[in-house]
């Protein structure tokens, strides 16, 4: 990672230094005296590459006096960064005043009359030019290698311990060993505010570029171009929301009532909340063991966390704590067959617990990392049931599960009625209609202002997967379905929202298996990858019907099936 980021880093150093250079240079420049100056040719240069990569530049040579001396430089302006169309411009005001003796103008260095410049202004597209590349490159690759050193000097404290601490591997951390974990706090926010910097320190400087280019650019151009600045604007947003949500709510801590957790045993420990939750249906609590993979797709690889094991339980009562905190008692059963804790292997496994609840304004959350081992304590045949385990827990039920799925349920002894409304992600449906919308345009664009060939081979490929994303942000917003089974009857419709038709009847016994299906699943950073699955029933005439959509809880999507297949006569 330190070797990776170096390049990064001087790209980053290299244009802080250019861009400082320039500014002190423009700065000084304010105090040179006006001269006259003989314009003794000018040209415009097509450059590959260069400061700027511009492809058109503008070059001259000219004449001047100071002091009784005459001098000859080629010097244009502060910086050598010269935008297309002010070149083309520029270019033609000195062919205007060539071989005319003093009707130009230069400014010279009193000090150092060999610095000396025709034009002494400092466009705005040359600072915004280099803001992405010190901004940007600097920071990622400053930042990677800051990274490397942490992680580097993390290894060796823990291998450390670990020589110190034989046959006890929680001992690697000092709040595992002391039996008191603290929650993140800000690094949500401070990473979620940190990636919003580097988005928009490339995306506004870009549109500045594009919005002050004095060559007309299309409105599909500016358009396109202004949809990044936005996402940008939402990004900032969403690191403002946690960090006001941090301040609100404080950092919450762990206090665990035995270290470590046990496999084939139980985690149990009390966690303070602050005592200003006013939750709306209680605390939920769940417990989940993840492992990072790494995946090759392509010739690309991906870090994802898989999933192995997960348990949740709803506490709707605290304790009383000293000091005025809410005590949130916690307490799961970990099966045997789980895999340990290990934050050092080349596939690391992590156990994570996550408190949440729902108030007025930011909802409660909070999150730790905690130890879970192999001990003496182990005991073999340990299993998970969802029963409660403590007094201050309740019994999740079907219609409560659902609900916090976005799912209504109205049971009876005889009857069902369940309802999947339209819009019950609207985030993930906002942005994947947004990136199909970007792609979309990135590809009608190509195709209008590209002439080559190669236009109808790389815009087809945008414009089909914006079409395909925009579909799946309409189908999320769009989709829902109502079930309704009396008895032995079962009436099914489903689709976008206004375009249902009259749906489909069946009865239970021509019900020959309900299943699941993942419906889509998501990565974010080094978190668990998310999946969503529907519940999809199989009838006699071989047509599979989607029941349920887009349930992420197992917990729910077990009770529902558990329910189904009951009425089904198959449970």
């Amino acid at each position: 990672m330190m070797l990776f980021g170096l390049p990064f880093a001087a790209v980053g150093v290299f244009m802080l230094w250019s861009l400082v250079t320039t500014l002190a240079d423009y700065n000084s420049a304010k105090e040179w005296v006006r001269k006259r100056a003989t314009i003794l040719s000018t040209e415009l240069e097509r450059r590959h590459g260069g400061e700027g990569g511009s492809r058109v530049s503008v070059v001259a040579e000219y004449r001047y006096h100071f002091g009784g001396k005459r001098f000859k430089s080629d010097r244009i302006g502060i910086s050598s960064f010269q935008e297309q169309s002010a070149a083309v411009k520029r270019h033609r005001r000195l062919k205007r005043l060539l071989n005319k003796p003093g009707k130009a103008t230069c400014f010279v260095n009193p000090d150092d009359p060999t610095q000396v410049v025709l034009d002494r202004s400092l466009p705005l597209t040359v600072v915004l030019f280099h803001v992405p590349f010190v901004l940007c490159f600097g920071g990622a690759g400053l930042g990677m290698i800051g990274a490397g050193a942490f992680l580097l000097l993390r290894r060796w404290r823990r291998r450390a311990r670990l020589a110190a601490s034989p046959g006890e591997p929680w001992r690697i951390r000092k709040d595992w060993t002391a039996g008191v974990v603290r929650c993140g706090g800000w690094s949500g926010a401070a990473g979620l505010g940190l990636f919003a910097l580097f988005w928009n320190a490339l995306s506004v400087p870009i549109f500045a570029l594009v919005v002050t280019n004095d060559n007309q650019q299309p409105g599909w151009v500016v358009l396109l171009v202004g949809l990044f600045p936005l996402i940008g604007l939402g990004l900032l947003g969403g690191a403002l929301w946690q960090a006001f949500r941090v301040l609100r709510f404080g950092r919450s801590t762990f206090r665990l009532a035995g270290v470590p957790g046990v496999i084939g045993g139980e985690l149990a420990g009390v966690v303070l909340a602050p005592a200003g939750v006013v939750t709306k249906g209680g605390y939920r609590i769940t417990l989940a063991c993840g492992e990072q993979v790494t995946e090759k797709r392509g010739s690309e690889y991906t870090l994802t966390t898989n999933e192995l094991w997960k348990d949740s339980r709803v506490v709707d009562r605290t304790l009383h704590d000293p000091s005025g905190k809410r005590g949130v008692p916690v307490r799961f059963v970990i099966p045997t067959d789980s895999k340990p804790t290990d934050p050092e292997a080349p596939e690391p496994i992590s156990w994570k617990l996550t408190v949440t609840a729902d108030t007025r304004g930011p909802d409660y959350h909070a999150e730790f990392d905690v130890p879970v081992y192999r001990t003496e304590s182990s005991r073999d045949g340990v299993v998970a049931d969802s029963a409660p385990l403590t007094e201050y827990e309740r019994e999740e039920g079907l219609e409560e599960a659902l609900a916090q799925e976005g799912v209504r349920v109205s049971l009876g002894a005889s009857a069902l009625q369940l309802t999947c409304p339209p819009c019950r992600h609207p985030l993930t449906a906002l942005l994947c209609l947004g990136m199909g919308v970007v792609l979309g345009g990135v590809g009608v664009g190509l195709f209008l202002y590209l002439d080559e060939w190669v236009k109808w081979i790389v815009a087809p490929a945008f414009a089909f997967f914006g079409v395909l994303l925009g579909y799946v942000g309409l189908d999320l917003l769009l989709s829902c379905t109502d079930l309704t089974i009396t008895g032995d009857r079962w009436r099914l419709r489903s689709g976008w929202y206004g375009l249902r038709g009259a749906g489909r009847e069946f009865t239970s016994d021509q019900v020959r298996g309900i299943t699941t299906k993942q419906a889509m699943s998501s990565t974010s950073g080094s978190g668990p990858t998310k999946k969503w699955n529907n519940v999809v029933v199989r009838i006699s005439s071989g047509d599979k019907l989607t029941l349920v959509r887009s349930l992420e809880s197992r917990h729910a999507e077990g009770l529902l099936m558990e329910e189904l297949k009951r009425r089904a006569g198959s449970g």
